[in-house]
């Protein structure tokens, strides 16, 4: 499992992005992300909200919060139909966002 300076520094390469880069679009400076990339320092809650954004993941994939055990507690009442729609507008907020920030 990665760790949350590996993951930021991973998506940042999908990206093709350079620290530099992805320093200016989330409005701190280059070494910031360095330092979070050599887990020297963790971002801010502003910060991780920005990063989060940028890349379309959420917090939970920086944290290594298991996604499946939550959805299972938050679907677990749920019927098929409902967990469905609810995925669909996942995916619609998802799409969105990452048309944002392009």
């Amino acid at each position: 499992m990665l760790d949350m300076g590996e993951k930021i520094k991973d998506l940042r390469l999908k990206k093709k992005l350079t620290q530099k880069q992805l320093a200016a679009k989330i409005g701190i400076n280059e070494s910031g992300i360095s330092q979070y990339e050599k887990n020297l320092r963790l971002p801010s809650l502003e910060v991780l909200t920005k990063l989060c954004l940028t890349f379309g993941v959420s917090a939970d994939y920086f944290l290594n919060i298991s996604d499946t055990d939550k959805l299972k507690e938050l679907t677990n009442n749920l019927t098929i139909s409902q967990i469905d729609i609810i995925t669909s507008l996942a995916y619609e907020f998802q799409k969105a966002n990452l048309k944002a920030i392009d």
